[in-house]
């Protein structure tokens, strides 16, 4: 039903049945501040909350989960992507001096950069722009 999510402050694994067995694939961009309220915060540590949640919507999109991300930074946000044939697929942002909050300018990134550019078709394919 949805063609891309952008949860802020979250990144679990797809614990949920019905996500863990959707046929089709879902991108996603999730954010976390660098003091957010959790032990790992926005640490990409190995097995911090947030990099086996990528590892779980990487695998969940059936992409080369040897392959590394990209890293960008824009101000106090530093994203790392992992793209699928030219698709940014799964991304983190690690949103520096900011604690658990959602910031206006995460709201434009999410459209502006994100939702935009996805769509589905009626198979339930994911079209990117």
């Amino acid at each position: 039903m949805f063609a891309a999510i952008a949860p802020v402050g979250w990144m679990q694994r797809g614990a949920d049945e019905d996500i863990a067995n959707a046929a089709v694939q879902i991108p996603i961009w999730t954010f976390k501040g660098e003091f957010d309220t959790n032990t790992d915060a926005a640490s990409l540590a190995p097995d911090s909350a947030n990099t086996l949640g990528i590892e779980f919507w990487r695998a969940f999109n059936k992409m080369d989960t040897t392959r590394t991300g990209s890293v960008r930074r824009d101000g106090d946000f530093i994203t790392t992507t992992y793209d699928f044939n030219g698709q940014p697929l799964v991304s983190f942002t690690e949103v520096k001096n900011s604690p658990h909050a959602y910031l206006n300018e995460q709201s434009w990134m999410i459209w502006e950069d994100f939702f935009v550019n996805y769509r589905r078709a009626l198979n339930g394919t994911v079209l990117y722009n």
